[in-house]
């Protein structure tokens, strides 16, 4: 597990790109995350596609 998401605020990036609480977050642009410092790295604020583990099943 690399980033579980805990809480989502209204209105948030997150929030609008619907990702929820419980979420857990894979890859960034088909590279996997190794920690949560990967993820700050790799989400530079351009578009990109997250791979979600959600309730047992992935999506993008």
């Amino acid at each position: 597990m690399v980033a579980k998401i805990t809480k989502i605020v209204n209105g948030s990036v997150a929030d609008k790109a619907g990702i929820r609480a419980g979420d857990i977050l894979e890859e960034i642009d088909d590279t996997p995350l190794k920690d949560i410092i990967d993820f700050q790295v790799l989400s530079d604020g351009s578009k990109f596609k997250i791979l979600v583990l959600r309730r047992g099943k992935k999506f993008i």
